[in-house]
């Protein structure tokens, strides 16, 4: 008798029943893959919105001539950004602390937003769980924390005011 070559109709099925869990298998991997990357992607986000809030209050308080800390909010007085520098000579009756020289700028936390005002008001960052700066002299620490899933992230940065009051 003459021996029949390929496979039988069961050997087919099971081998497409084997294929078809690996690729399942396989497609499971790539979807919780690409899961964890969108996660850490958005995590990364949030930790560097919460530093550009660090670094541009820092930069501000080193720029400003007064800090005055309250609970959930900070106020600056500092120079105009685009006021002119005297040429040397300094002209008699030149006053950098004279107010219509000055802006003040208040960073204000309200629980969610962290909101920059000047004149008008401007949020700065979304998502934020605290906001907060400790002062000691020339010294200033800022905290801005955010809660990602169920972990609470705190950074903090010290800014020292070079503008003599």
């Amino acid at each position: 008798m003459k021996r029949m070559r390929g496979f039988t109709l069961l050997e087919t099925m099971l081998a497409l029943a084997l294929a078809s869990l690996v690729l399942a298998a396989t497609a499971r991997m790539f979807n919780g893959y690409a899961e964890l990357m969108r996660h850490s992607a958005a995590k990364d986000r949030e930790l560097e919105v919460a530093r550009f809030v660090l670094d541009r209050v820092a930069r501000e308080i080193s720029e400003s001539s007064q800090v005055t800390p309250a609970a959930n909010m900070v106020t600056l007085v500092k120079p105009k950004p685009n006021l002119p520098i005297p040429s040397s000579p300094i002209p008699v009756g030149f006053d950098p602390a004279d107010p219509t020289r000055q802006v003040t700028v208040v960073y204000r936390f309200d629980g969610q937003r962290l909101w920059r005002q000047t004149g008008g008001s401007e949020v700065l960052s979304e998502g934020l769980n605290g906001f907060a700066v400790a002062s000691n002299g020339q010294r200033h620490e800022i905290t801005v924390s955010l809660v990602q899933k169920t972990k609470v992230t705190t950074l903090r940065q010290v800014a020292f005011q070079w503008v003599a009051p």
